[in-house]
């Protein structure tokens, strides 16, 4: 099923939305925290305005992310032109 939508975004040649998918892919992060990534560090993400405390966390940053990372570790955000619902949902 992932290939299949990976498949799908990938022949959109939609570069934003197939970096969305890699991130939730690779980290786990909902749609709400990918938008609020910031790079601060080659290494992890840090998720700290989670709705539970045990949102709070860690991620190493997956190998497959490191192009999407490159020259953004500024602290400015890994998807700066995501919208809020840009994608659909509310």
């Amino acid at each position: 099923m992932l290939k299949i939508l990976f498949d799908a975004i990938h022949a959109k040649k939609d570069e934003e939305l197939l970096n969305i998918f890699l991130v939730a892919i690779y980290t786990g992060a909902r749609r709400e925290e990918i938008g609020q990534i910031k790079v601060t560090s080659d290494d992890f993400f840090t998720f700290t305005d989670a709705k539970t405390q045990a949102g709070n966390r860690t991620v190493p940053i997956h190998p497959k992310l490191k192009n999407i990372i490159k020259d953004k570790n500024n602290g400015g955000f890994l998807l700066p032109k995501l919208t809020e619902a840009k994608y659909g949902g509310e």
